[in-house]
């Protein structure tokens, strides 16, 4: 392979010195630019939080004199009391849980309630759904489980089954870890090589 012939001619002193001026020029001019841009850069970050707090205060300025005009009549012009008897009550804080003459009854509350429940197909309260043993975190299924089909039933009624499924279980567990005996039992080595 041969290299072109302008390759294999060496630069003149002329030529080398233009190049290197040429050099010298972009650097100046880069550092030029940069030094200008760092310069721009500085003068924004100053003046910028000086604009945004000249927003912020023109726009508190200009809700300070708009308040009235909008809170006004928003408040319809009642006094701090009256507000105070409408958040507290006529009695003011110290009565605030006290019964009020608009206030449901018991069987009125239950009353609504069931009116509310009913129409969904819902229990009433105090009822606790067993699913029975597709629910069971237990695999396999014992006795007990067989023992009750799934549904709705009295708090203390499932009470008492979940008690007997817990009490089957850890029974079961236990007698499963009686079969397997002490973990880490040592066992002596008396054979070939025993002290």
């Amino acid at each position: 392979m041969s290299a072109p012939a302008a390759l294999m001619k060496a630069p003149t002193h002329a030529e080398v010195t233009a190049l290197l001026a040429e050099s010298d020029r972009r650097d100046r001019e880069l550092a030029a630019r940069l030094t200008e841009r760092r310069m721009g850069y500085q003068a924004a970050k100053a003046l910028l939080p000086a604009a945004f707090n000249a927003g912020y205060a023109q726009k508190h300025a200009e809700l300070e004199r708009d308040w009235h005009a909008i809170a006004d009549p928003a408040s319809c012009r009642k006094s701090h009391a009256t507000y105070e008897a409408r958040r507290w009550g006529p009695g003011g804080p110290e009565h605030f849980a006290d019964p009020r003459p608009t206030d449901r009854t018991p069987g009125e509350i239950l009353k609504r309630a069931r009116a509310s429940w009913e129409p969904l197909g819902l229990p009433e309260p105090g009822m606790v759904q067993l699913i029975g043993r597709i629910g069971h975190h237990h695999p396999p299924c014992l006795p007990v489980c067989y023992s009750y089909e799934p549904g709705w039933y009295p708090s203390e009624e499932a009470g008492k089954i979940v008690a007997a499924i817990h009490a089957a279980v850890a029974e079961r567990e236990a007698a499963a870890e009686s079969r397997r005996g002490p973990q880490g039992t040592v066992i002596p080595f008396h054979g070939r090589g025993a002290a």
